[in-house]
């Protein structure tokens, strides 16, 4: 449970650097099929980082993610107040089911804006947007569902060549039904190019406890941990450089598990959140 305000500075809240990953097209001009995007209207992660707004962020935190989203009531809410405040966004809106038993247990929200020229592939970002019955979970996982809907706001003029999902999962903290849950929707023709799942991106002290060994000191939570596997290893690398491309003042540390399925001794670790159903699918994440 936080006992004071999460910190949302710009430099950890700079994680939009994620649209690195995307080819992107300008300023919410239509597109043309048979026409290739030009060099021109690519923009670049710099421009799209200075587009974050800190204030916006801190008000999404304290509006949207200061109350406990447990019970199927206190998440269908939190679900309900996350899709109105992007209805007024170019985007189309859907659920997708989480299941047990036969019986519907929770829903994932998912946003999307389909590719102008390959709708097939796909970019998912995700969070989860449940807590744990202890605590309101600003942290874990208010603070990543904050940054994905910033990021939804900045994005939402742009025309794609891909098709971009943003994913707002159900009952992580169950068990990561709802990682399972989404990942089981997709299509045999679906191209998934990179899932990237955003999970405790805030901090609240200057100090914690080293989770995993590490060949650098984090006894300071002010970084982004990258963790990948062998089929998303260079996707990491791309965020990383990307970090160093739009000079932003971003500590992070990348653990890379040494395959894609055996998850043993610390690498256990790397797998607690919604990417790895899709790690294990063999999808990069």
């Amino acid at each position: 449970v936080h006992r004071e305000p999460l910190l949302m500075t710009r430099r950890l809240i700079s994680l939009a650097i994620l649209i690195g990953f995307l080819p992107l097209t300008g300023c919410g001009q239509k597109l043309d099929p048979l026409v290739s995007i030009t060099a021109a209207q690519i923009q670049t992660v710099a421009d799209f980082t200075k587009q974050v707004s800190t204030d916006r962020l801190r008000n999404t935190l304290t509006t949207h993610f200061s109350t406990i989203r447990y019970t199927r009531d206190q998440r269908e809410a939190a679900r309900n107040n996350i899709e109105a405040a992007l209805s007024s966004l170019n985007y189309a809106f859907s659920s997708s089911e989480v299941m047990s038993g036969g019986v519907v247990i929770g829903n994932n929200l998912v946003v999307t804006k389909t590719g102008a020229l390959a709708p097939k592939e796909k970019i998912i970002l995700m969070a989860h947007y449940d807590s744990v019955a202890e605590g309101p979970g600003t942290d874990d996982n208010g603070s990543s569902c904050a940054a994905l809907m910033e990021i939804a706001r900045i994005l939402s003029d742009r025309t794609f060549e891909r098709t971009i999902q943003f994913v707002f999962t159900d009952r992580e903290e169950a068990g990561l039904e709802g990682g399972y849950a989404f990942a089981a929707t997709l299509q045999p023709d679906d191209k998934v190019i990179i899932v990237v799942n955003l999970d405790m991106i805030g901090y609240t002290s200057p100090q914690q406890k080293n989770p995993f060994p590490s060949p650098v000191k984090v006894d300071q939570g002010d970084f982004i941990g990258v963790f990948s596997n062998l089929a998303s290893f260079n996707a990491a690398n791309d965020f990383m450089r990307n970090i160093k491309r739009a000079a932003i003042p971003l500590p992070a540390i990348g653990i890379r598990a040494s395959t894609n399925d055996d998850f043993s001794y610390v690498f256990a670790h790397l797998t607690r959140s919604d990417h790895e159903a899709f790690w294990l699918k063999g999808i990069p994440a």
